[in-house]
């Protein structure tokens, strides 16, 4: 998948648009080595953050705070989405090193340029969409559980690339597993939320059946020592 739009079409160069190939790869829409990241979790495109930097310099949290509960590529997110102290980290570094992240807005009838943060926080997982993905030709390998990532070469300014890719780099310094551990994943949580829907469905049917069925009662013999109300009055009236 190639997303276009880093390449700021708006200051007069860059290309808008992007392409979609289904079932390979198309050597055309990127230039030089497409480097792969297992995918974690297929049920997601989840995959594994060591380390996050800004201006070279490493934000140095914990590598479990990036992928708290998960890290995914999302094409249909738009903005690059941190969990909330790895936001905060961010935006500190970018004030400091007086760093920009932004992303034209265009739209009907606006006569004037206008740019947006391109990065929020969020409270379940990171996600790196399109204001990431617009930089990279990426390709989604199911058969392979991996997700790569190439230089666009529609993410230029000026014939010069808006970003880059490279490695490999040492992980030394970085935890052993960054994944952190969590009691069920959401798989689970689905089947076990089908699975009490189910029960609950079919307790419900024979409850309904149960009050469809006529009752059926059994009419015992009269116990001929016992006096009914009818027989009473009967007897009372021919005395």
């Amino acid at each position: 998948m190639q997303t276009c739009g880093a390449g700021l079409p708006v200051a007069g160069s860059g290309t808008n648009g992007g392409s979609l190939v289904l079932g390979g790869i198309e050597p055309s829409l990127y230039r030089g080595d497409i480097w792969y990241t297992p995918i974690k979790e297929e049920w997601y495109y989840q995959i594994e953050i060591l380390k996050l930097e800004i201006g070279g310099q490493s934000l140095n949290l914990d590598c479990r705070e990036y992928n708290a509960d998960k890290a995914i590529v999302d094409s249909g997110t738009t903005l690059l989405r941190l969990p909330q102290k790895v936001f905060n980290a961010v935006v500190e570094a970018v004030v400091r090193t007086s760093l920009l992240y932004i992303q034209p807005m265009m739209g009907a009838g606006l006569n004037y340029e206008c740019y947006r943060f391109g990065i929020s926080p969020s409270t379940n997982a990171l996600v790196l969409g399109a204001t990431v993905m617009e930089g990279f030709y990426v390709v989604f390998d199911r058969a392979r559980k991996r997700v790569g990532f190439a230089a666009s070469p529609c993410a230029e300014i000026a014939g010069a690339p808006v970003s880059e890719i490279s490695g490999p780099f040492s992980t030394d310094d970085i935890a052993s597993n960054c994944v952190p551990a969590l009691p069920l994943n959401e798989p689970v949580l689905w089947v076990v939320s089908y699975t009490l829907m189910s029960v609950c469905g079919v307790i419900l049917l024979i409850l309904i059946i149960l009050l469809l069925l006529p009752s059926r009662c059994r009419h015992l013999p009269r116990d001929p020592e016992v006096v009914s109300d009818e027989s009473s009055l009967v007897r009372h009236r021919w005395k």
